[in-house]
């Protein structure tokens, strides 16, 4: 039986959608956390990163939300990767392709020459992962590069997940952990030449390059701003659009009328889903914000 090395289940703690995006307009008001109401009810609703530096200082707004609300809400419940073994086995049962199957059978030759330049970049050879799925080498390699750049502390939402459990605050989840299992590992298997693509081009970057997204998707978030991320999601729709349909805009399009839902009851909820969800065309706060909701930047 294959097995899961840690790293490969470390990713899954990375953002969904750590994408790049062309300057759009301001937020409603700069805030990482915003205030959504309707009539006496609210929910507060915060964009994460879902790793991040060592010693990076979470917005306060993040704190004061915890605090007012009943309830917490996560994308899916990745802790539940780390100890229940009915998910591990499911991943373990879904990270390799089918037997006689190797990534150079099922890509192209250019993109399996792209991936192959990818994992020699990241000190792997290719014949060690020539059985996995793609999306899975491609995840491998992305959680290889934020560790080159110091990047492995698990993020906002997985810290507030275990500060719910230690808090005995009821929690929620929009997605199940099998849903993102499958997003990850089979959702681009029909565009993959695509996906391979956007994702090799996104590895390849310089140092420089890679340093400067980091610092100004980070910045975005400290600071309530969303120039960056919306650049960022901008280019990925334009470039790669079935990977902005399946990473951002589908999910979006299935969140809102749970969160629509949440605003029909008084319980407060504060929902942490990642920042690249929150702002641009198809962006949580615009839907809402179409959809008559009042929206306040929490401070």
């Amino acid at each position: 039986m294959k097995s899961i090395c840690p790293v490969v289940l470390g990713f899954f703690l990375i953002t969904l959608s750590s994408c790049a995006t062309a300057p759009a307009a301001k937020a409603i008001e700069e805030s990482s956390v915003w205030q959504i109401s309707k009539g006496e009810n609210t929910v507060y609703l915060g964009g994460s990163v879902h790793m991040v530096p060592k010693k990076t200082k979470t917005p306060g707004a993040f704190n004061k939300a915890f605090g007012l609300s009943d309830v917490a809400v996560f994308e899916a419940d990745v802790l539940a990767l780390e100890k229940n073994p009915v998910f591990i086995k499911s991943l373990q049962s879904k990270m390799f392709l089918p037997e006689g199957q190797t990534l150079k059978t099922v890509l192209s030759g250019e993109s399996y020459q792209k991936l192959s330049g990818a994992c020699t970049g990241l000190g792997v050879s290719i014949t060690q992962v020539e059985q996995m799925k793609p999306s899975m080498v491609v995840n491998l390699l992305s959680a290889l590069q934020l560790q080159k750049y110091g990047i492995t502390e698990t993020g906002v939402d997985v810290y507030y997940m275990k500060l719910a459990k230690k808090k005995h605050k009821t929690m929620l989840f929009l997605e199940s952990v099998d849903f993102q299992i499958d997003l990850l590992l089979s959702m681009f298997d029909e565009n993959i030449d695509e996906y391979i693509s956007y994702s090799v081009a996104d590895l390849e970057q310089d140092s420089d390059a890679v340093k400067t997204e980091i610092e100004n998707m980070l910045h975005d978030w400290i600071h309530g701003r969303n120039e960056y991320i919306v650049e960022l999601n901008s280019t990925m729709k334009a470039d790669y659009p079935s990977v902005y349909d399946g990473l951002l805009k589908d999910r979006n399009n299935t969140w809102v009328p749970i969160i629509e839902g949440y605003l029909e009851d008084a319980p407060v909820e504060f929902i942490i889903v990642g920042l690249a969800h929150i702002h641009g065309e198809d962006g949580l706060l615009k839907q809402l914000a179409e959809a008559g909701y009042l929206i306040n930047p929490l401070r």
